[in-house]
């Protein structure tokens, strides 16, 4: 008769939405952790410091790190967004840029937080990027997630400079 399944069936979709389930919040889980561990511990200017002293020295170049504002608790996800960015952004700079200093700084307002990027490397075209370039679309797609705004200049023999700027009230 239609409309009642045999019992395999119906044990079987039981099944699958258990573990279904089971797989989606194992992948909260997951993401949770990612989105704490860098933080652990630390504030985020505090992770950022180490961030552009880890960077610099596996780079060989002086990253400087420059707080403003003060250091408010931020909502975490916009704190573990930054903090990402920031780590990719430092990443582009030590593979790509052949700079002998850069800056990471943070600005937190009321109502927005500004992190910015620079360095004194070779710079490039913004508008003629590889298509194997995808740190910079990564980072984009980030900032977008967040609701924020990057602004990239950079142009051949004058290095980079990033700013991204979040709202901290959606």
């Amino acid at each position: 008769e239609r409309g009642q399944e045999p019992p395999t069936i119906s044990k079987a979709i039981q099944q699958a939405l258990q573990l279904a389930r089971a797989n989606l919040e194992e992948a909260r889980r997951s993401v949770l952790d990612l989105r704490a561990a860098p933080l652990e511990g630390r504030t985020l200017a505090q992770a950022l410091k180490a961030l552009a002293h880890d960077a610099g020295a596996k780079g060989g170049l002086e990253i400087d790190f420059e707080l403003s504002g003060g250091e408010h608790p931020l909502p975490v996800r916009i704190e573990a967004g930054l903090y990402r960015i920031a780590q990719e952004a430092l990443a582009n700079v030590v593979q790509h840029a052949g700079a002998q200093r850069a800056a990471l700084s943070l600005a937190t307002l009321p109502d927005q937080v500004t992190l910015v990027i620079a360095d004194n490397g070779h710079g490039f075209d913004p508008e003629r990027t590889m298509p194997d370039r995808f740190g910079l679309i990564g980072l984009n797609e980030r900032v977008k997630l967040l609701g924020g705004t990057l602004q990239l200049n950079s142009s051949p023999g004058s290095g980079t400079r990033i700013e991204i700027n979040l709202p901290l009230h959606p």
